[in-house]
């Protein structure tokens, strides 16, 4: 399958883009701490029938370090424009969950559907454990030991795989350590949410959202799912049974199957 690459030339930054495939636009939006690779078994599959596009946000992968605050659903907008696509597919796992969601609030109409895979989501009451695991790595980059940030993060349950996917740790592990991960040490680095956050205006959402998540990530994950298929109107939920937070590495078949059939819908 043909791939092309470039760079998105923003704020005197630059990002980094992938393309693979033909037809109707996909558009791939990581996590934290990782980077386009994530995607590859989504890559594989929906090139088949789609043009896929996956991006590495500000700070992470091969785009340039985070200079300065900034909104990261405006970037996504700069590259569709960039790309010359009017209309997207979006999926988005974890903290890109959250800007495909930010992205479909503020740009509803350059948006066909959304898919959520383990969602964040801005303005979400996040739990005290939830808040409380972020300090001791936040401490640790801000004392000059990033290292000790990363093998946190590392550890926590956000970043295991499944038992029965060990060889995922392997690929957590490299895109971790080969993250810049400023925004531990500078919090105010990390892409910027739309104002007011998406909780407070999950009714507004007017496309098609499918929400992935799986039985065993992290607690406040699953609330979140819980909220956007109770708030978001017609949001169908699909809960992977073996499954945790890297459940499109872990279940990619299955999730695959999802994420096409669901696609396929809107045409």
């Amino acid at each position: 399958m043909n791939k092309t690459t470039g760079y998105l030339e923003r704020d005197g930054d630059r990002i980094y883009f992938e393309v693979t495939g033909h037809g109707a636009p996909v558009v791939l939006v990581h996590g934290f701490a990782v980077d386009l690779r994530m995607w590859k078994p989504q890559v594989d599959a929906l090139s088949q029938s789609y043009r896929v596009v996956r991006y590495d946000l500000r700070g992470f992968g091969r785009s340039a370090p985070v200079r300065m605050p900034h909104v990261a659903a405006e970037d996504l907008g700069a590259l569709l424009r960039h790309l010359e696509i009017p209309r997207v597919h979006l999926v988005g796992m974890s903290m890109g969950g959250r800007i495909a969601l930010e992205f479909a609030l503020t740009h509803r109409d350059e948006v066909i559907n959304v898919a959520t895979i383990g969602s964040d989501l801005s303005g979400f009451p996040h739990s005290d454990d939830w808040n409380a695991k972020w300090t001791p790595m936040i401490q640790a980059a801000q004392r000059g030991d990033l290292p000790a940030a990363k093998r946190l993060l590392l550890a926590d349950r956000l970043l295991t795989p499944v038992p029965d996917r060990a060889d995922l740790a392997a690929l957590a592990q490299r895109m971790v350590e080969e993250c810049l991960c400023q925004q531990f040490a500078n919090p105010e680095l990390l892409p910027g949410e739309i104002t007011p956050p998406a909780g407070a205006r999950l009714g507004e959402l007017c496309v098609p959202l499918l929400v992935l998540v799986g039985a065993f990530d992290d607690p406040d994950i699953r609330r979140i799912a819980d909220t956007l298929s109770a708030e978001v109107p017609g949001a169908r939920k699909v809960v992977i049974e073996d499954g945790s937070h890297l459940v499109n590495l872990e279940r990619p078949e299955r999730v695959n199957q999802l994420l096409l059939e669901f696609m396929d819908e809107s045409h």
